[in-house]
């Protein structure tokens, strides 16, 4: 099975670019076949500091609402369906119509030629944050497994948590309803970031950074070990590695 892994959010200024500057170090450290797909123009120096990094070139699609244009992002799903590769996007905030249209047609057959959509979904813990999550989980959770990505930088500054489903019984029901794993996703210093993006480090290069002086290197070492655990707690990460199997029909196993 081969897997595109939307990094979402709907809500801008979460860190979805930032998830994704992660989840592409992880993979490419791994040695996963996948290939990196910029959606989000207005972030796209982020991916771009991976260019002529990773195994395959970078590629470049567009999201629209427009029926006669949604065609432009029909190369995120020939990458998995046709050319056999995993795929990772960096989808743009506020595109979940385009996405619907898109993708309105094309579940069954990706689906039919051994691919699937798995949504990582990026929160805030604001509650119009995760609001968009459970809107996003509850219209296509059984047909898109989701991750709820928890973005520990801003919820841990936060009075209320939404995303805790300890605290938020209606996102734990849900949660569980559709089986929907959560990551949390570690704190990176925006001044650490700062330097990497003026630098162009992937974070595997900034571990030996001079810019970032000896704490900083050690911040970064840090982060990896605390995001990579994480994400091989999902099944779908470990079955992009090559473990074991995954259920991607999002629903419920019954005995």
């Amino acid at each position: 099975m081969k897997y595109i892994n939307l990094i979402d959010g709907e809500k801008g200024g979460v860190g979805k670019s930032t998830f994704g500057y992660g989840l592409l170090q992880y993979h490419h450290d791994q040695g996963t076949d996948f290939v990196a797909v910029v959606a989000d123009r207005s972030q796209a120096e982020v991916v771009q500091i991976f260019d002529g990094k990773l195994q395959h070139p970078i590629e470049y699609a567009y999201l629209t609402e427009e029926a006669f244009e949604t065609y432009q992002a029909d190369r995120i799903a020939d990458i998995a369906a046709q050319d056999g590769h995993h795929v990772i996007v960096d989808l743009p905030a506020q595109t979940s119509r385009a996405q619907e249209i898109w993708m309105k047609d094309k579940l069954e057959r990706v689906r039919d030629e051994g691919a699937a959509f798995v949504k990582w979904f990026v929160t805030s813990g604001e509650q119009n944050s995760v609001a968009q999550f459970c809107e996003s989980v509850e219209s296509n959770g059984d047909k898109i497994p989701h991750i709820l990505v928890r973005n520990l930088f801003f919820t841990t500054h936060l009075q209320y948590d939404y995303s805790n489903p300890e605290a938020n019984k209606p996102l734990g029901k849900l949660l569980k309803r559709y089986r929907v794993p959560m990551v949390n996703f570690p704190s990176l210093l925006p001044k650490d970031l700062d330097v990497m993006r003026l630098h162009r480090y992937t974070l595997g290069e900034a571990q030996a950074a001079k810019e970032l002086g000896v704490m900083g290197r050690q911040r970064i070492k840090n982060f990896l070990k605390l995001l990579y655990a994480e994400l091989e707690a999902v099944e779908v990460t470990r079955d992009m590695v090559g473990q074991r199997p995954v259920n991607t029909t999002g629903r419920q196993e019954t005995a």
